[in-house]
């Protein structure tokens, strides 16, 4: 029987981009995408008023974010321009419809995490206000408390996991007490480095034609 996790997809959309097969890296990496998502729901219908997400739900979404991401980076480097837009896009209406549902209101990190993983799909498929959108996760994240518990949840680092993978592989440089600043002690300096940094990140990938990574 054939191996319909998400996580197998992943593991061999990053087998295709190893070996430069972007666009099956792209499809596969979408595919895990949409895996994570329907784990995600877990049960059937839409979003409706008084919609609780399962307990472990928010892992998968993170999950769900951190592949489109890398398939909509397959894609551009593949010149199919069409598909890592249209790909970003469905996955920040999920995002959109959480947010317009209320899904983690009163739980600011976590309506924070959402508004972060939309400028992230926005930028990566240049569909525009990404900075709009991490400047309300910044402000989401200037109430948080417990923020190194809350960096240490998995979807938290699925978010901040592409950007430190990419800027390893192109020799970006982050420092060492930078690095430990974004990933573990400040939610509103990780937004702060992406707006300033994640740009040119990617720039670099796009100009070295593929990613070096084990995990991402």
């Amino acid at each position: 029987m054939a191996d319909l996790r998400p996580q197998r997809y992943t593991e061999l959309a990053q087998d295709f981009r190893r070996e430069g097969s972007l666009m099956a890296a792209g499809i596969y990496y979408g595919a895990a995408s949409d895996g994570w998502l329907a784990s995600f729901w877990r049960l059937p219908g839409n979003l409706r008023d008084g919609y609780e997400p399962p307990a472990n739900s928010p892992r998968f979404l993170g999950r769900a974010v951190q592949d489109q991401l890398a398939g909509a980076l397959c894609f551009r480097l593949a010149a199919a321009d069409q598909r890592f837009r249209s790909r970003c896009r469905r996955c920040a209406l999920v995002l959109d419809e959480l947010l317009e549902a209320g899904a983690f209101d009163g739980v600011s990190p976590r309506v924070g995490l959402l508004h972060e993983g939309l400028g992230d799909l926005r930028l990566f498929g240049e569909l525009g206000k990404h900075d709009a959108a991490y400047a309300k996760a910044a402000t989401q994240y200037e109430t948080a408390e417990s923020v190194m518990g809350w960096q240490a949840e998995p979807e938290f680092d699925s978010l901040i996991r592409p950007l430190m993978e990419l800027a390893d592989s192109v020799g970006y440089g982050i420092g060492d007490d930078e690095r430990t600043r974004i990933s573990m002690k400040s939610l509103e300096a990780r937004i702060n480095y992406k707006r300033d940094h994640y740009p040119t990140i990617i720039d670099a990938v796009l100009d070295a034609g593929n990613w070096e990574s084990d995990a991402f």
